[in-house]
């Protein structure tokens, strides 16, 4: 019911960023006008939104990884369940559910993880997180307006054809501790897709017996560009145009 409320109220607040139409002298349409009063009712609905979802999910349970050795396990972590406290997380609470958190260590929030059924839907595919500081917050709420909304993940190799069934490793850098940290994996379908984890930029490793090891990393200037679709310079060993590709082992950086 409150997520349908939610749901509800994004498209009606949203439906209104469409409709706004400001005239200059002699009836036209100012472009730029338009375009500052469309940016301020895009920043009244999210506001909306936000405060509403705030006040629904308040003391909501949350599952949360804590990454308690990043650079040495970099798949390896605690989970403990916090609650909400709005739409963020305080790093007191976290630190009273697991005690022997420190400075810098990664949190994650994914919303595959969660068992509560309404933050399950309000987090859906996505990814929040941060680093634990003393007195600090990380808000778990998704940018539902800025995500390109795809549900996959797509990966071809170096002809174009999906590689199908191969094994993938989604890692997470952390440029503060110099760190990738593993925050899942999957294999692909027949299609070469993974279902998408949204909200951050990943990279990937893809392993197949019958093509190697590639690594690749997602890439964006804006979050509405992150790309759907990844071409790895990786082709099948027993096809034709593998008598023509390069080979040899990299030996120093």
């Amino acid at each position: 019911m409150r997520r349908a409320f939610l749901i509800a109220i994004a498209a009606v607040v949203a439906a209104g960023l469409f409709g706004t139409r400001v005239l200059g002298q002699g009836g036209t349409v100012n472009p730029a006008a338009q375009k500052r009063a469309a940016e301020e009712k895009e920043r009244e609905a999210r506001l909306q939104i936000y405060q509403l979802a705030a006040r629904l999910l308040d003391g909501k349970p949350v599952r949360v990884r804590i990454y308690t050795n990043p650079v040495e396990q970099p798949d390896a972590f605690q989970q403990v369940v916090v609650p909400l406290k709005g739409l963020t997380l305080t790093c007191d609470a976290i630190r009273s559910a697991y005690g022997s958190i420190s400075d810098k260590m990664p949190i994650l929030v994914l919303g595959r993880d969660q068992t509560d059924s309404e933050i399950a839907k309000v987090l859906n595919d996505f990814i929040r997180g941060g680093m634990y500081r003393p007195g600090g917050t990380i808000d778990v709420w998704p940018s539902l307006f800025d995500d390109p909304g795809y549900e996959w993940w797509i990966f071809r190799d170096a002809l174009g054809d999906p590689i199908v069934g191969a094994s993938v490793e989604i890692g997470l850098y952390n440029s503060q501790i110099e760190a990738r940290i593993i925050v899942g994996r999957g294999t692909l379908d027949e299609q070469g897709r993974l279902k998408r984890i949204k909200g951050a930029n990943f990279s990937f490793t893809v392993s197949h017996p019958n093509y190697g090891i590639g690594t690749i990393q997602s890439q964006r200037s804006e979050v509405e560009n992150l790309p759907e679709s990844y071409v790895l310079a990786m082709i099948p060993l027993d096809s034709p145009a593998a008598a023509g590709a390069i080979r040899g082992t990299v030996t120093d950086p």
